[in-house]
C-alpha cells in the first residue's frame, strides 16, 4: 500500500476516524515495506543507498543504484572474466549478450524475455576468453594441412548459430564455427601445435514429420484418372498373359 498510495496528510485535532484509520494503515504498510526491502538487499550496496523512513523514496534510490551498477558492470565483467587483453568491441558485445539473458533483483524477468516473450537458454554460454580448439571449414585446405587451430572464445554471432573465436595464427583471425572444444579449465599453452582432442559435432535435434500423425486428404480435382486407367489396363494385360496356357514342346 505504501508503495502504491501517496502518504496521507498529517493528522490534526479535527481529523475523522476514517482519516486516522487510513493514516495508521499507511504507516504500518510503510514500515513493513521498508523492513522487507532492507532485509533482501545485499549488504555490499546497502551502505550506498540513502537512508530514509519512507518506503517509496527508498525503492527509488535502490533503482537508481542498480542503474549505476549496470553501467559499470560491463567493464567489471571484462576485467574479472578475462585474463587476455583483446582490443575489440567483441568483449562488450558478449557482456551485453549475457546481461540480456540474466535477471536482476529490480526486474524479475530478463530483457530477452520481455522483448521476445520466451525464456532464454543458457546452456550454450561459456567463459569469455577461454582457450579453444576449433575445426573450421576451408575449401582450399590441403590434405596434410592441420584442420584444427587454437584460439580464444570471444563471443556469439548475431546472424548465425555458433561461436566466435580469435585465432592469432589463422587468416582471418576472427572465425565463426559450431565445431569446437572449450578448454575452460585448461591453462593457455604457448605451443603452436593444437592438442589432440576428440570433437563431437554439434547437431540440433529436429523432429521429423511422421505420416502416422497426419491424414492426407486429396480433392477430386487433384486425382489423375489417366494414370489410374493405364495402371488398370496394364494389370489386365498381365492377368491375361498369365492366364494363357503355355504351349507344350
Amino acid at each position: 500500500m505504501a508503495l502504491r498510495v501517496e502518504e496521507p496528510p498529517a493528522l490534526t485535532a479535527s481529523s475523522t476516524l476514517a482519516q486516522i484509520f487510513k493514516n495508521e494503515r499507511w504507516e504500518r504498510s510503510n514500515c513493513l515495506c521498508l523492513l522487507f526491502m532492507k532485509s533482501h538487499i545485499n549488504k555490499s550496496i546497502r551502505g550506498s543507498i540513502l537512508e530514509t523512513d519512507k518506503a517509496k523514496p527508498f525503492r527509488k534510490a535502490v533503482e537508481e543504484q542498480f542503474i549505476r551498477s549496470d553501467k559499470a558492470l560491463a567493464s567489471t565483467l571484462m576485467k574479472k572474466l578475462s585474463s587476455k587483453t583483446f582490443d575489440s568491441t567483441e568483449a562488450l558485445k558478449t557482456t551485453v549478450y549475457i546481461l540480456n539473458r540474466v535477471p536482476s533483483k529490480a526486474v524479475f524477468k530478463t530483457p530477452f524475455e520481455l522483448w521476445t516473450g520466451q525464456k532464454p537458454s543458457l546452456s550454450h554460454l561459456h567463459i569469455w576468453g577461454c582457450t579453444i580448439e576449433v575445426r573450421i571449414y576451408n575449401p582450399h585446405i590441403k590434405k596434410l594441412d592441420p584442420r584444427i587451430i587454437s584460439g580464444f572464445f570471444i563471443g556469439y554471432p548475431v546472424n548465425s548459430k555458433g561461436f566466435k573465436f580469435y585465432c592469432p595464427s589463422n587468416s582471418p583471425r576472427i572465425v565463426e564455427s559450431r565445431n569446437a572444444k572449450f578448454l575452460e579449465d585448461a591453462e593457455p599453452s604457448g605451443s603452436a601445435y593444437p592438442r589432440k582432442l576428440q570433437f563431437e559435432k554439434a547437431q540440433e535435434q529436429t523432429k521429423t514429420p511422421s505420416y502416422e500423425e497426419h491424414m492426407i486428404v486429396l480433392r477430386e480435382d487433384q486425382i489423375d484418372y489417366s494414370e489410374q486407367q493405364s495402371f488398370q489396363e496394364q494389370s489386365t494385360h498381365e492377368e491375361q498373359v498369365q492366364a494363357e496356357p503355355t504351349p507344350s514342346l
